[in-house]
């Protein structure tokens, strides 16, 4: 049984009402979404999941799969008409957006970043969806309980394996020595800072992390930090109708 804050790797494939793939941690799909092929790396209980797939991971053992058909209210909610918005075109054409139907745009609001399907545009309007693009249906998942850990050790070997920044580390009494690959630009920066918030918010007892260039301490602010990131696993859309409304911008 999975406990909450256990480390776990899911593999999963996720098929719409019409059997088409949607979400996969294999192939075309999951390198789209995920960025890479392979089980995802989660924090149990942390991590945002749909409430169908925390269920049912709840009850599963390491290397078991499981088959689940999930309606609305365990998968990406029930559609609501408050959250189909009507935005001025002019307000997209002031961030240079050119909106078209079934453009993904994403508006930050006082709550967060929420996402919208561009729906329709005339007369000057914009009608754009914030619904989950499967809110109201019934979804099936395929998982599989690929690993879990429960070892600070090992922990810390699931972490820094997926992250692809990290070189080789050393543990002992709780003070980490990583050491990172050569690599170059920001994006690659991003990925090591992501490595250290990730090891500080999910490997407990973790006193301190030295990367050569002085010690991180460790710090409550630091789960605060990873509570931002992205779910890996499609979570229901907040409301849109709520909080300020930020500038249309496109993409994922």
């Amino acid at each position: 049984m999975v406990n909450k804050g256990d480390l776990i790797l899911l593999g999963l494939e996720g098929r719409d009402g019409d059997g088409n793939v949607f979400d996969s941690t294999s192939g075309e799909v999951a390198k789209r979404l995920h960025g890479k092929e392979g089980p995802l790396l989660l924090s149990y209980g942390f991590d945002r999941i749909i409430p169908g797939l925390f269920e049912a991971i709840g009850k599963m053992g390491k290397g078991e799969e499981k088959s689940v058909s999930l309606g609305p209210d365990k998968a990406f909610g029930r559609r609501k008409k408050e959250l189909v918005k009507i935005m001025s075109l002019a307000e997209f054409r002031k961030y240079r957006v050119n909106p078209e139907p079934g453009l993904t745009i994403h508006v930050d609001t006082d709550k967060g970043r929420t996402y919208g399907t561009v729906k329709s545009v005339s007369n000057g309007r914009v009608m754009v969806d914030f619904n989950h693009p499967f809110a109201g249906q019934q979804v099936d998942y395929k998982i599989m309980l690929v690993d879990v850990f429960e070892k600070q050790e090992d922990r810390v070997r699931a972490i820094c394996e997926d992250s692809g920044v990290a070189e080789g580390w050393e543990l002992k009494d709780g003070v980490l020595k990583l050491r990172f690959k050569e690599l170059k630009g920001n994006e690659d920066e991003t990925r090591k800072a992501l490595l250290l918030i990730s090891l500080k918010s999910r490997v407990p007892g973790l006193a301190k992390i030295d990367i050569g260039k002085g010690e991180e301490k460790t710090a409550a602010r630091t789960k605060q930090q990873a509570a931002g990131g992205k779910p890996a696993v499609p979570a229901p859309q907040k409301d849109a109708g709520s909080g300020k409304r930020g500038k249309p911008k496109t993409g994922n």
